[in-house]
């Protein structure tokens, strides 16, 4: 336990400091940066998840995300729990977040036989459990790609009542495997709920189309098709995960060099697309860098955890370098944004 803590510490104290920014009133267009935790040792245990807090709030993060097995302290490696030692492990995670002020989205996986109903009951028992640590959002890896399209319609209207019933944002995300799984299954269903006036959140996360297809899907479908698509998506999402797609392993193996340029500038199409259109309807952009958990088998020259936290950093600094050279500021400062210029310049 000494040792992830440590690693914490490590981690954190080799990033460098950032002058001190203020955050303004007129919130609009403020770019809310999540940093996922998924693969980050330390966070498990109460002093490494404190220093790792600490930095993130400094670094003007709106957030984190984490999965519900480790708000809830099991998964692998972890030791065997009670539903109450689960519960308060939930509880210190809650005061932990609420101490530092940053929000949660909390990621779940639904199970079941392929029923849509032992999808949607796994759904609601998680996600009451994430609502104990205030999670302000939840995105969901749901249902089942194999399903008809009757079967997706109905789970995505078990969604909504399950948000409805709870009061908390259910958020599908596009996933391999999953109902969302697809450009064209995702067209499919976001117009049957649209016509049945379903509401369906998204979190898109459109490296996952790539890895399904070992390629820019862009590239083997009609521009046409794609654009509508992406445009009609723009119209459902409520969060992104920024992770750039390609067609050797689905990731891009390092989205800093050069040769993934082409991949790395489609994306950025797509994601500020995607963030417009949060904007247009009032919803808060919100976008979620990633990088991980593992790395891979393509990646030279980098080396394995500590080179995870710096790329992840790197592509949170991008994110908001594109966002203030878009809007003349990033939503961490006031006017004089120092991220615009690195905008304006290309990053």
């Amino acid at each position: 336990m000494a040792h992830r803590a440590a690693y914490a510490v490590r981690v954190v104290s080799r990033l460098p400091a950032r002058r001190s920014l203020y955050i303004p009133r007129n919130k609009r267009q403020q770019l809310q940066i999540f940093r996922g935790l998924t693969g980050v040792e330390g966070v498990g245990e109460e002093e490494g998840r404190n220093t790792i807090f600490d930095w993130l709030r400094k670094e003007h993060y709106r957030g984190v995300e984490a999965s519900l097995s480790t708000l809830s302290g099991v998964g692998p490696g972890a030791p065997m729990k009670g539903a109450a030692d689960e519960g308060a492990e939930r509880e210190r995670w809650r005061l932990s977040l609420r101490r530092h002020n940053l929000d949660l989205i909390a990621t779940l996986t639904t199970q079941g036989n392929d029923t849509v109903e032992q999808h949607l009951e796994s759904l609601e028992r998680q996600a009451a459990e994430a609502k104990e640590v205030e999670a302000v959002s939840l995105s969901i890896q749901g249902g089942c790609q194999a399903w008809d399209m009757d079967q997706q319609v109905k789970f995505a209207g078990g969604v909504a009542e399950v948000a409805a019933k709870l009061n908390i944002p259910c958020v599908l995300e596009t996933h391999k495997n999953r109902v969302l799984s697809t450009p064209l299954q995702t067209k499919e269903l976001m117009s049957a709920c649209e016509a049945g006036r379903i509401p369906l959140k998204i979190n898109a996360d459109l490296s996952q189309w790539c890895d399904k297809g070992q390629s820019l899907f862009s590239t083997s479908m009609d521009p046409e098709l794609v654009e509508g698509i992406l445009t009609q998506l723009a119209s459902h999402v409520h969060s992104v995960h920024a992770r750039t797609g390609c067609g050797e392993d689905g990731k891009a193996p390092d989205p800093r060099k050069k040769e993934y340029s082409l991949e790395k500038s489609t994306h950025e199409r797509w994601w500020d697309l995607l963030l417009d259109g949060m904007l247009t309807r009032g919803v808060p952009p919100r976008i979620k860098p990633e990088f991980g958990p593992e790395l891979s088998a393509n990646a030279e020259g980098v080396s394995p955890k500590d080179d995870l936290w710096e790329i992840n950093s790197f592509l949170a600094d991008m994110h908001r370098a594109r966002w203030a050279s878009r809007y003349g500021c990033c939503g961490c400062c006031g006017s004089l944004c120092f991220y615009r210029e690195k905008g304006q310049k290309g990053f």
